[in-house]
């Protein structure tokens, strides 16, 4: 078992989403759990859009943001590299157009930590909201 430096890590692909990706990270720096215990890892996957002039501010400011600049290579691509690259106990994907609420992190944790030795994986409702 490797050896993990943040509770979990939050995988995320980007492709146009210069629209969202800001919320985005803001919803994770706003969650309610210690954010220094969260690394986030945010992955260009050859984007043409203006995401990446959005991205960098963030990575520059909080060290536990990596940021990634790759050639388009699709998502699974993108989120195999990202599972490379994490250093948390647990790993969530997150896509670059979505945000979680701001307890979701804690409760992620709170429930991995207690049943770890009975649940590997855990899947949870979308649901939308229509803009506008």
């Amino acid at each position: 078992m490797k050896k993990t430096k943040y509770d979990i890590s939050v995988i995320i692909p980007v492709y146009n989403t210069e629209e969202w990706v800001e919320d985005t990270i803001k919803c994770l720096i706003n969650q309610k759990y210690d954010f220094s215990k969260i690394q986030v890892i945010l992955i260009n996957d050859g984007s043409p859009d203006n995401s990446d002039a959005i991205i960098q501010p963030y990575a520059k400011k909080y060290d536990n943001i990596l940021y990634i600049n790759k050639e388009n290579e699709g998502v699974s691509k993108t989120r195999n590299l990202g599972l490379s690259l994490s250093e948390g106990r647990y790993i969530l994907f997150l896509d670059s157009d979505d945000t979680i609420s701001n307890d979701t992190i804690a409760s992620i944790v709170a429930f991995f930590d207690e049943h770890y030795d009975e649940i590997d994986l855990v899947s949870y409702r979308l649901i939308p909201i229509k803009n506008g």
